[in-house]
C-alpha cells in the first residue's frame, strides 16, 4: 500500500493528464486492469470497467472543448481519496461549469475503484436541456385550473 501522499498524487495525475491534457493514454498507467467504476451518474460509466472508462474520455472532444478539471479539495483516509471537483468545459457553444464529487481507492499506487457524482440538474440547465430552478419551482407553486 502506498503512503497517503503517493495516492493523493495518482488521483491529481489523473486529473491533470486525462482531463486537463486530454491524455487517455494515460489511464493504463493509472488504473489497474480490473478497475470497476460505480459512477452514479456516467451512464456509460457505471458499473463499468477501464474499457469503458477510456471510452468515455476518449469520446468527449467529439462533444466538448475546452475541458478543464481543477481539484477545490482532497480528503483522504487510509486507501481512499475523496476530491471536490470542478469541470468546465464549452458544448454547444455555451460554457457549463459542473461540481462533481468522486471517490477514488487505491491499491499498489494505481486506481482500482472510483465513485463518482456529479450536479445533473445543474449540467443540464446549463445546456438548456431542462428548465432553470427558479423556472420549476414557479410552475410548481402556480395554480391550474
Amino acid at each position: 500500500m502506498g503512503t497517503v501522499e503517493e495516492n493523493k498524487e495518482v488521483v491529481r495525475q489523473f486529473i491533470e493528464r486525462v482531463y486537463n491534457q486530454g491524455d487517455t493514454s494515460s489511464l493504463d498507467e493509472l488504473f489497474t486492469m480490473n478497475f470497476v467504476s460505480h459512477s452514479l451518474t456516467i451512464v456509460p460509466c457505471r458499473d463499468g470497467n477501464l474499457e469503458q472508462l477510456k471510452q468515455f474520455h476518449e469520446g468527449l472532444p467529439d462533444n466538448w472543448s475546452d475541458v478543464s478539471a481543477t481539484i477545490e479539495d482532497m480528503i483522504t483516509e487510509e486507501d481512499k481519496i475523496s476530491i471536490s471537483m470542478t469541470v468546465n468545459g464549452t458544448r454547444d457553444g455555451k460554457y457549463v461549469v459542473t461540481p462533481h464529487l468522486s471517490i477514488f481507492r487505491i491499491q499498489e499506487g494505481k486506481i482500482t475503484e472510483m465513485w463518482d457524482l456529479y450536479n445533473q440538474l445543474s449540467h443540464f440547465q446549463q445546456l438548456d436541456f431542462l428548465p432553470s430552478t427558479e423556472e420549476i419551482v414557479k410552475n410548481a407553486t402556480t395554480p391550474t385550473n
